[in-house]
Parts: structure tokens; C-alpha cells; sequence
């Protein structure tokens, strides 16, 4: 099996679109901070129902996402960090290039902004992520494509700045409508302050005519 992988003959984005949103990530690794060793733990679980409300020809310009679930923890050095759940329902668009949020018509708190900023800044004015990775190749079944960093990016988003990766995509299952990826290897990179270097493994499932991921679950060893 080959999924066809021509931008003509993807099917844009367009109002009124909707996705479900089912993602675990799990995190597991050892700190050292000037020789003095800890845990470092960071486990999500996202569960959401997007609605596009505007599009800017095949870019996402606005959408409507409600959470039914959000739990987002991180511990460092043995000490859970501060953390913000977002429940509820939030309309989101851009705002002089930065992300605008409002929820019951009025403008969120920084803490969610934060949040929403992270989750949603790679795909308010632009194209889904995995369209451009997915026009560029044909995968077969059971063949693994090694991605360059700068495709890994594209897919898993957020602040990470990605120095090194082998990683690659394997596609297991097709349907017709739906592609379901293996993901697996290592990547190397920044996230704040830290340089990481961690070993990943997981699934993600694509819409394959849109080119949206609607199911991610990713597990890794730092």
C-alpha cells in the first residue's frame, strides 16, 4: 500500500472542520544540574474537540477548541512544578502575530495564555504541520522514512529547538481516510535553559487528506 502524497490532491482546510484531540506523552530522565543529579518527569494528557472558525486560504486563522481533559505535570530535581489546567471552552485567533485567547467573552489570564500559546502557536497562521512532511513523500507499508529535524519540528511543535534527530516514520496502518504512523528514535536540543538529549517512541494518527493529526502518544527516556 502507497498513500499519495501530491499537495493538489489534498484536501484543504476550510470552516466548520472539526478534531478530536487524544494525546498521552510521557517523559522519563535524570537531571544533572552542576553535578547535583535528580529525576526529571513530564507526563500530558490532552483530550479536546477542535472546530475550525476561520481560514486564511489553507492556514488556520481561528478555531474553537473545548477540553475535556488537561492534565499537564512536570518534576524537577524531586519538586513538582507550578502548572495551569485549561477546561472549558476557548476561541483562539491571532493578534498582531501573537496568539489571542478569550473564554465566556472575556480575555483569558496570562497563566492560560501561556498554555494555549504553547499548544496552538504552531498552527494559528500556517499550514498543518504534517501537510508539508506528507506532501514530500510516499510511504509505503511496514517502510521506515528517517525525518530531518526541521520535519520533526514541524510535527511535535513547541519551544524545543531541535540540534540533532534520527527519527523516523514507519506507516502500520491505512484506511483510506486515516494514516497511522510509528514514530521512533533520538533527538537532541534545547528546551529553556536545559540541553536534552532523549530517545523517543510512540503513534501518531493523520487525517490523510487534510494532513491534521487528531491522536498522538509519545513515551521517551532523557
Amino acid at each position: 500500500a502507497q498513500i499519495s502524497t501530491s499537495v493538489d490532491s489534498r484536501k484543504p482546510i476550510k470552516v466548520g472542520d472539526t478534531r478530536t484531540i487524544d494525546d498521552t506523552m510521557e517523559m522519563n530522565g535524570t537531571l544533572d544540574a552542576g553535578g547535583r543529579q535528580g529525576p526529571l518527569v513530564a507526563r500530558k494528557r490532552v483530550e479536546a474537540r477542535e472546530e475550525i472558525t476561520a481560514v486564511d486560504g489553507n492556514k488556520l486563522a481561528a478555531l474553537k477548541v473545548t477540553y475535556q481533559k488537561y492534565v499537564d505535570t512536570n518534576e524537577v530535581m524531586g519538586k513538582m512544578q507550578p502548572s495551569t489546567s485549561l477546561t472549558g471552552t476557548y476561541e483562539l485567533k491571532l493578534d498582531g502575530g501573537k496568539v489571542a485567547a478569550v473564554k465566556d467573552g472575556q480575555a483569558v489570564g496570562p497563566d492560560e495564555l501561556k498554555e494555549l500559546t504553547q499548544a496552538y502557536d504552531d498552527d494559528l497562521g500556517k499550514e498543518p504541520r504534517m501537510q508539508a512532511v506528507l506532501a514530500k513523500r510516499a510511504f509505503k507499508m511496514g517502510e521506515r522514512i528517517d525525518l530531518t529535524p526541521e520535519e520533526l519540528a514541524s510535527i511535535t511543535g513547541g519551544d524545543n529547538d531541535i540540534k540533532h534527530a534520527k527519527v523516523g516514520l514507519t506507516l502500520i496502518a491505512w484506511d483510506g481516510s486515516s494514516a497511522l504512523f510509528e514514530l521512533d528514535g533520538i533527538m537532541a536540543g534545547t528546551s529553556g535553559p536545559m540541553e536534552l538529549e532523549f530517545s523517543l517512541k510512540g503513534q501518531v494518527q493523520v487525517d490523510g487528506k487534510t494532513g491534521r493529526a487528531h491522536k498522538l502518544a509519545l513515551s521517551g527516556e532523557v
